[in-house]
């Protein structure tokens, strides 16, 4: 029997995948309720979308570039277009790295004030 992850790139088709249909499913939510905050989440239901999407530019960006992302502190949040656009753009990004890196690949660079290097993989 055939494993569902059975390449490196399933696992981010997946991830990609579901990220795009949870986001969609949210754009037929009110205002109110994307404005409600969740236990176990970041804060409202949109304020941990923002989280989810930030967060996969800046692993992108370290896996693809070396680099942090850069985004200034003070930058707008991104609308919900602006959201699914960037998780299809980072989720065809890590599907294409996904066979590129290698185990011994890392990045190295100043972690939330800590210089250090951190494994690309698991």
């Amino acid at each position: 029997m055939r494993q569902f992850f059975d390449t490196p790139t399933m696992l981010f088709r997946h991830h990609c995948w579901a990220n795009l249909r949870l986001l969609a499913f949210c754009a037929f939510l009110t205002r109110e309720q994307w404005a409600v905050s969740l236990l176990g989440g970041y804060g409202s239901l949109e304020e941990t979308w923002q989280h989810i999407v930030l967060a996969e530019q800046s692993y992108f960006s370290r896996i693809s570039t070396g680099q942090p992302l850069g985004r200034r502190s003070d930058a707008p949040d991104l609308t919900q277009m602006e959201m699914a656009e960037s998780l299809a753009r980072t989720g065809a990004g890590l599907i294409e790295w996904a066979s590129r890196v290698q185990p011994h690949d890392s990045v190295a660079g100043d972690w939330d004030g800590t210089e250090r290097n951190v494994p690309k993989t698991l």
